[in-house]
């Protein structure tokens, strides 16, 4: 190859150059030298150089070595686009159904409410309530909703949380199939849960580098006024209940007593911290992370109520963490105390 090259100097005016080297195999690399023909046939004899050795060995081995980290950057960043597109479109999934699933169940609600009032009030022999009650949504199930107050179990210092601001809130799906000669039921349901936990001091969960590795700690805030630290984890749930019911003829008018337990699926978990800084305006942070947090949770549960109100105690199984990733190294669990009602 003649490659053209531009030549600058103060002496020569710039002049259009052909390169030409010259090789010699049995002179050492050190000896061989390239001299440089102009158009007027006028030879320049240039420093000896190792024109084999770098044009052979350093410039292929250094364009291998770049080709190859930028491969594997390339494949690095595609991989971690990917993983990023694939979380981002399950969340946007799991929201988008959450909220599809909290409309219908609320549609219906809506509509149930104003036909067993009608009903209630006009005579069952009435051609216009007979419409009425036809015109009723006829849904195999029941929409079950959890209100209560959660409090860790087995938790380092500085962790204990709000009884009053510390509200998981579940909303299930829930089918009856009742056996009459032995007054039970068995209940099964799908829904979401969704976990609240305020810490009571200054506290936001953070990790730090100990011999290597990172672990989870309680790091505690003293430059800003903390004004509430939470940490919020959504599952989806499988909740599944047996109900003794006295009288399995009208359940809505009699006492029963569940024994049950629900196991879920962690889809999302983030943290939010709201504080005062010195100028004394209000800002919150969020952050979202795994956290360590334990992807699948299982608990058992008992419950007492009469028709469609009852309550609940829940007592988690699993640990909230992972088991020795906890904050602190803890193993954290989780019990929850509270209310249900039956939406329809």
């Amino acid at each position: 190859r003649t490659p053209n090259l531009l030549i600058r100097s103060q002496v020569l005016y710039p002049i259009k150059l052909q390169v030409r080297l010259f090789y010699f195999k049995r002179i050492p690399n050190h000896l061989r030298q390239f001299s440089v023909l102009t158009e007027k046939g006028q030879t320049f004899k240039m420093v000896p150089w190792v024109i084999h050795y770098l044009r052979h060995t350093f410039v292929i081995r250094a364009a291998k070595l770049i080709y190859l980290v930028s491969l594997k950057k390339t494949l690095t960043f595609l991989v971690s686009i990917f993983q990023l597109s694939l979380r981002s479109i399950i969340q946007k999934a799991t929201f988008l159904f959450m909220q599809r699933f909290i409309l219908l169940a609320l549609s219906v609600l809506t509509i149930s409410l104003p036909a067993s009032a009608t009903t209630g009030t006009e005579p069952t022999n009435n051609k216009g309530t007979q419409q009425q009650q036809g015109a009723r949504p006829d849904l195999p199930g029941k929409l079950l909703i959890n209100l209560g107050s959660s409090y860790f179990v087995d938790a380092p210092a500085g962790m204990e949380t709000k009884i009053f601001e510390s509200r998981p809130f579940d909303l299930y799906y829930t089918n009856h199939f009742d056996i009459p000669n032995l007054k039970l039921s068995f209940v099964p349901g799908i829904g979401f849960g969704f976990d609240r936990y305020s810490f009571k001091k200054s506290v936001v969960l953070d990790y730090q580098t100990v011999g290597g590795e990172e672990t989870l700690v309680l790091d505690s805030i003293d430059n800003v006024t903390a004004l509430r630290s939470k940490l919020i984890t959504n599952y989806i749930d499988v909740p599944l209940e047996l109900r003794f019911v006295p009288n399995i003829d009208a359940p809505e008018r009699s006492l029963f007593i569940g024994l049950g337990g629900s196991i879920g699926y962690l889809f999302e978990a983030h943290t939010k911290f709201k504080y005062e800084d010195e100028d004394e305006s209000k800002k919150m942070t969020k952050q979202r992370e795994d956290w360590n947090l334990n992807r699948i949770r299982y608990s058992v549960h008992a419950r007492v109520g009469f028709g469609g109100f009852s309550v609940y105690y829940k007592m988690g199984l699993s640990n909230v963490f992972e088991k020795g990733k906890g904050p602190n190294g803890f193993d954290v669990t989780a019990n929850t105390i509270g209310i249900s009602f039956n939406g329809f």
